[in-house]
């Protein structure tokens, strides 16, 4: 089953793979469903913002690493 959905890539191909593919289907199921929290800028809308930017970088830190480190 894993050689079925990734192949034979490595870890960090893979990682890169899944964060890209969740990341993009969260982005759609913002956009269709959401855009009403764009309208104002309220308490909810800045704690999604805070969530939004501690997501990311835990994201971007556990792509990166595989990259990085050998």
């Amino acid at each position: 089953m894993n050689t079925f959905f990734f192949g034979y890539l490595s870890l960090k191909w893979k990682r890169l793979v899944r964060v890209l593919c969740i990341v993009f289907s969260l982005i759609f199921i913002y956009v269709n469903h959401f855009d009403n929290l764009i309208s104002g800028a309220t308490v909810e809308n800045n704690i999604i913002g805070i969530i939004l930017i501690i997501t990311s970088i835990t994201l971007l830190s556990y792509v990166i690493k595989p990259f990085v480190v050998k």
